[in-house]
């Protein structure tokens, strides 16, 4: 079973990647965007954004891109900015199953020799990825520009739907929840979903019987 740190970094490549196919879609115009208080253009801040995470990676001993996204050359584009932030999520991700507890990195920084723990900089790595996506979700819907969420709710739906869309599911659902809207319920992918009007959100517990009987009747 995966630990919440490497949920938190497969959250943060996907979140990278899903912003960066939006990118893939704005115009120049758009790529030439800014606000008060974010880092600049959006076209800088995902250059920013995938530069500092290869960066990040380079420090934890994952090795160096032969062709680093750097913020002083001319805009690479989408589909490069893809392919690298692919990469260095993939790298993180692995570098946090692989548990670096206690890590302790050593090297030099502007001449001067530093040991520095490795949770320091996986903290900073996902911490500079949020603030510089919420950078650009700022600058695009102020200018009218629709962003797809990005949040923890979306990232486990997506992998529901996914999960099942390859096996049989059944959604039971009471429409009376005070909590979570009935239209939840269709948001699952499943092969089958039924609603109960007259219970709410255990309906388990309501409708103990009604439940066994469809369980057994859809899973024979």
């Amino acid at each position: 079973m995966a630990t919440i740190l490497v949920e938190l970094y497969r959250h943060n490549r996907w979140a990278n990647l899903k912003l960066l196919e939006l990118c893939a879609g704005l115009s120049e115009d758009q790529l030439d965007l800014s606000a008060p208080g974010t880092y600049g253009r959006v076209r800088d801040t995902f250059v920013h954004l995938v530069g500092a995470e290869e960066r990040y990676v380079a420090a934890l001993g994952g090795g160096q891109s032969d062709r680093p996204i750097r913020e002083d050359e001319p805009f690479p584009g989408a589909a490069t900015l893809r392919e690298h932030a692919e990469r260095s999520g993939a790298w993180l991700i692995q570098f946090a199953e692989e548990n670096p507890n206690g890590k302790v990195l050593t090297g030099t920084w502007r001449g001067e020799p530093y040991r520095m723990a490795a949770a320091l900089l996986m903290v900073q790595a996902i911490n500079h990825a949020t603030e510089h996506r919420a950078h650009v979700v700022s600058i695009l819907t102020q200018h009218g520009v629709d962003v797809p969420p990005m949040d923890g709710w979306v990232f486990w739906e997506e992998k529901l739907i996914a999960l099942t869309s390859q096996a049989p599911a059944l959604v039971l659902w009471g429409d009376r929840d005070p909590f979570i809207s009935p239209s939840f319920a269709e948001r699952f992918g499943a092969a089958r979903v039924e609603h109960f009007p007259d219970y709410g959100h255990w309906l388990a517990i309501e409708a103990p019987e009604i439940v066994a009987e469809r369980l057994t009747s859809f899973f024979p």
